[in-house]
């Protein structure tokens, strides 16, 4: 039985189901008719959904819900629906190699207006000619395998905002990693970050798609070697290859290397402190970000939807006298390259940032992630302004959570949420001979105990409120940090929201992952049997044009599996289906507008 085929699939209605079977199995007739009833002398409506190439391109057959208690339908979409998704009148007598039938029965009539309540549904698939996964990539595992939780049946809605279930469901997206290409690399970072909550991780900087003689480049490897080992947990930015600056095609050719990059899966660029810095051109002058041969490159990013992650410069103490005055002093006697105070070698710091905010203003349509929080935390005044000034710039926290923390915590609050929806959760996390928790040492050798500690005092620093305490890097400064404790609206956003947002192109599909059971039962919509309580879930909460959140509509899916069927449990926020009669009969393509509102209760 394989359940490998990705099915994305966002649920957007449901009438007043309560419990239902889905079959799969070769097609019984040649060719079926828009609305065809297949079950002879069964009760109610069925629906049929075409597969193609293991994916729903949509659903034939009509609604239902004219009167209470009667049979019902369900609809699903899946990302890109303009592109993907199909009006059903294209697929009229169209003939197909296997079916889904859908067979529903309403238990109770529909809510009467204004009564709140969360629906609870249930069904079960036969599997003996199952073919493909439904709705979301089912992973199946036996409940041996099952790390113990305790999952408690709640209003979907509450549970959508709490920090706990977050880290128990691994939701979080930390959007800075640098992890070696090794197995046992990608091996401890997933064990350490399955510890601590964080569900993907952005790999930045892989390798430039640059090929020789034919061989996968340093960003593809990588790329397929954690896809193979865990699918669905990182995402990757490509470099650039700045080989042959000084020749005249050269911006030509870094444009056919980001087309390249996307093609590959880039989730992104990413841009080393190295420009502006050390690279320099053939007569020995630092290349600048705000160079004009780098222009069609920004531009390429912003129309193939490649976020671009900047970073520039370094901490203020980076640029002051290298001894023990040096606040930073512990961390620069360790890494003496990271001191950039020589001018006749370095630029000043300002001369790093200014270049870039010329860029971004530039390039309004290109998105750009300033690293460590903007590339400059110690001036919460300059952060403060960036975003208003430059709507196409986010900033990252990596790093520099403890830098922020010694901040007055009521401007850091403020700060957070009039920005909440440009702020992503990153924490430079590093995997490589030896841990980097932010920043480290040569004479420190991070456990994964002390690693998981440190993603626990990040959440510390966001969801508490707790002053004066150590804080999670201590190399980079002997000072105590204040949390600043986010509403969980404003920390749920940039703890995953906005980068599902930022990555909507390139976010991994939601995995469901079914637990065994060892006994079949008839589902009857209330999800009460013990099994459940075992099964993970996984949230329908995102619109499919852009990814943008919607808690409101949460809708937990839970998964089980026995030697006969595949269970599915779905709770849903809602309590009332509008439809809009008669359906158009004529063609049509794209996303629908006005076929389909929910109320949410």
């Amino acid at each position: 039985m394989n359940l490998a085929s990705k099915i994305p699939g966002t649920l957007v209605s449901f009438g007043t189901l309560v419990s239902f079977k889905l079959y799969f199995g070769p097609c019984p007739t040649p060719r079926f008719k828009y609305g065809q009833k297949v079950w002879r002398g069964c009760r109610g409506w069925v629906k049929i959904v075409g597969l193609t190439d293991g994916k729903i391109q949509w659903p034939i057959g009509r609604p239902n819900t004219e009167k209470p208690g009667r049979d019902s339908l369900v609809v699903y979409r899946g990302p890109n629906c303009s592109s993907r998704l199909f009006h059903t009148n294209r697929f009229r007598d169209t003939m197909w190699d296997h079916y889904l039938i859908l067979r529903f029965r309403s238990a109770s009539p529909v809510s009467s207006k204004g009564t709140s309540r969360t629906m609870t549904i249930s069904h079960r698939i036969s599997h003996r000619s199952l073919l493909c996964g439904f709705l979301l990539t089912a992973v199946l595992i036996s409940n041996r395998d099952m790390m113990a939780q305790d999952v408690t049946l709640t209003d979907p809605r509450t549970s959508a905002m709490s920090s706990d279930v977050w880290r128990q469901e691994h939701r979080i997206i930390d959007v800075h990693q640098h992890i070696e290409d090794k197995p046992e690399r990608l091996q401890r970072a997933v064990g350490i970050l399955d510890r601590s909550g964080v569900g993907i991780g952005v790999i930045l900087g892989a390798g430039t798609v640059t090929s020789k003689d034919g061989k996968p480049s340093s960003f593809q490897l990588p790329r397929e070697h954690s896809e193979e080992l865990y699918p669905g947990r990182f995402m990757h930015h490509m470099l650039l290859d700045y080989a042959g600056w000084d020749d005249a095609d050269w911006s030509e050719r870094a444009v056919k290397q980001i087309e390249e990059g996307y093609l590959l899966g880039a989730a992104g660029l990413k841009k080393y402190k190295r420009l502006g810095l050390f690279l320099k051109d053939g007569n020995g002058k630092l290349i600048r970000i705000d160079d004009q041969k780098l222009d069609p490159v920004w531009q390429r990013c912003g129309e193939l939807n490649m976020p671009v992650s900047n970073h520039v410069g370094d901490p203020k103490a980076f640029w002051l006298p290298c001894d023990n005055t040096n606040e930073r002093w512990t961390e620069l006697k360790d890494h003496r390259s990271w001191r950039f105070g020589d001018p006749a070698k370095y630029p000043p710091r300002m001369e790093l940032l200014d270049p870039l905010n010329r860029v971004i203003a530039q390039h309004s349509k290109t998105k750009f992630i300033c690293v460590h929080f903007a590339n400059n935390p110690e001036e919460l005044e300059w952060v403060d302004a960036a975003p208003d000034r430059y709507p196409n710039m986010v900033a990252d926290l990596a790093a520099h959570i403890p830098e922020l923390g010694r901040h007055d915590l009521a401007k850091v609050r403020a700060l957070f949420e009039k920005h909440q929806d440009r702020i992503l959760f990153a924490t430079d996390f590093m995997v490589y001979s030896k841990l980097f928790l932010g920043s480290g040492g040569d004479s420190e050798n991070p456990t994964d105990d002390n690693a998981v500690e440190f993603f626990m005092k990040c959440w510390r620093w966001m969801e508490t409120h707790p002053r004066e305490w150590s804080h999670m890097t201590p190399i980079q400064g002997n000072w105590l940090i204040s949390s600043i404790k986010l509403p969980p609206e404003v920390y749920r956003k940039i703890n995953f929201d906005n980068a599902q947002r930022m990555f909507a192109r390139s976010i991994p599909l939601p995995v469901v992952r079914a637990v065994r059971i060892d006994r079949d039962f008839v589902p009857d919509g209330q999800v009460n049997e013990d099994e459940w309580q075992a099964a993970t879930p996984r949230r329908l909460e995102y619109q499919s044009n852009n990814n943008a959140a919607r808690p409101e509509l949460s809708t937990p899916v839970r998964l089980l599996w026995s030697e006969r069927f595949l269970y599915l449990s779905y709770e849903c926020p809602y309590g009332e289906i509008s439809s809009w009669l008669p359906a158009s009969k004529a063609e049509r393509l794209g996303p629908r507008t006005r076929t389909i509102r929910l109320a949410g209760v």
